[in-house]
Parts: structure tokens; sequence; C-alpha cells
């Protein structure tokens, strides 16, 4: 009675199919099939590096006086817990530590030093005595599965869809009927 709602309707429920038939044969394929994605990330682990980084301690003072004694402090080998406890007494804001990996990137004074082992020269940057104790300098590798878990499962999820999609064309080849199509262009 209703051909429009009738298309409507259909529309809906082929749409609904091919979302389940995409949940199972991808999406939800890639993030359970373990082993399936851990042979992709084998396959394709060069494509996704860390750059250069440095396992490093950046400390910065406003204070150019409290940044020479933090300087001396860390040069005797005194932990950065004891130097917060010290330095910070009267005032959270007299030093900042920022610890963990870094890159270039991340923090534009670790542009303004050399990458060297131990601790860099003082500099006045932003307005803030600053230098960092590198221990580490870490060459670029290939980040772990876990570190960029969601790149690998997105990409796999495009390969399955791909493999999905040409499985379905070799099972059921596209058939163009030319003559219907030109006159649909003419119309």
């Amino acid at each position: 009675k209703y051909p429009n709602f009738k298309a409507l309707m259909q529309e809906y429920h082929d749409g609904i199919l091919l979302f389940e038939l995409s949940d199972q044969k991808v999406w939800k394929k890639a993030t359970s099939d373990t082993l399936g994605l851990d042979a992709y990330y084998e396959a394709y682990k060069m494509e996704n590096m860390w750059p250069e980084r440095v396992e490093a301690q950046i400390y910065k003072s406003i204070d150019e006086s409290i940044a020479k004694k933090v300087y001396e402090m860390v040069s005797k080998g005194i932990s950065n817990d004891s130097i917060r406890a010290i330095v910070n007494n009267d005032s959270q804001l007299n030093l900042v530590i920022e610890e963990g990996l870094f890159t270039k990137e991340d923090d534009e004074l670790l542009s303004k030093v050399e990458w060297k082992r131990g601790l860099s020269e003082m500099v006045l940057f932003n307005n803030q005595y600053s230098f960092i104790n590198i221990t580490d300098i870490l060459l670029p590798s290939p980040k772990s599965l876990n570190d960029a878990k969601g790149y690998y499962i997105s990409n796999y999820q495009e390969q399955l869809e791909k493999e999905w999609i040409h499985s379905l064309r070799l099972k059921y080849p596209v058939i163009i009927n030319k003559e219907v199509l030109y006159s649909i262009a003419t119309e």
C-alpha cells in the first residue's frame, strides 16, 4: 500500500544486516583475534616507530639561585624526592621536575640542549632557569603492540575488510549490464 515506506523498511533491514556482518567479520574479529593481531603487528611493526627519545629529568625554576642549588644537588646524586622536599618546602612553584621518556617535540627545551648522558648546561628559557639530566638515549624503535594498540587494531580491521570484500567479489562476481547503464545515463 505504501511503496516508499516498504523501500525504507527494506533499506533499514539491509543496513542492519550489513552492520551485523561487518561487526562479526571485521570489528569484533580484529579485537578478539589476538593471534591474527599479533601476526599483523609482526608484519607491520616497522611502520609505526618511536623517534629518538631520552630518559631524563627536566628541572625548571624561575629563581636562578634555586636552580643553581638544585643543579649542585643533582650533580651530587641526591634523589628528586629529597630535592623537592628541600626546595619546595615554602612554595611548590620554586621547582618543577618532569621525569620520563621524551622526544624533542615533547618540550622545546629538549631541542635547545645537546643530547648526551649526564647533566646539561643551565639555560634561561621561557623566563625559567632550566637544565636536563639525561640518563639514557633511546634510538628509534618500533612501538610495542600495547603502546599503539588502537593504531594496529584499526589497520587490522581495514585489512580484514579488504580481505572480506575480495572474497565476496570472488564468490559473487559483479556483472554490469552496460546497455541498461547507458540507457539510464541518457534519460
